[in-house]
């Protein structure tokens, strides 16, 4: 009798555990994501651009370089925990957005950017 009710509780047990590491293993938390997209004056997208993502904050060592595709889009990707303003650089030849251009990163969200290059 004792056996029987330790088997059902081991039983109980291993399913519970299975249980929460298939949950745990399904669940994946979204990343921080920074698109930029670069446009010239007349609003076409700007193929092969140099976009950087910096900041000046304290503790906050983000410096990326990304080149956009011919849609004129640039994706950075960021830790979860990521929550910054970034300023914007973006070039193509001689051409550059203006010196005030940044996005605020919210953590787990794709975060758009649409900058102007002259």
């Amino acid at each position: 009798m004792r056996s029987r009710g330790i088997k059902k509780f081991g039983f109980l047990l291993v399913t519970i555990v299975t249980g929460v590491l298939l949950l745990n293993a399904c669940y994946r938390e979204k990343p921080t994501l920074a698109e930029i997209t670069v446009q010239d004056a007349l609003g076409a997208p700007v193929n092969e651009a140099t976009v950087r993502l910096y900041c000046t904050q304290t503790n906050c060592i983000i410096d990326e370089i990304q080149t956009t595709g011919s849609d004129g889009r640039a994706e950075f990707k960021f830790k979860a925990g990521a929550e910054y303003i970034l300023f914007i650089e973006a070039t193509k030849g001689t051409l550059a957005n203006g010196p005030n251009d940044y996005i605020t990163l919210e953590q787990r969200k794709t975060n758009t950017k649409t900058v102007i290059i002259r």
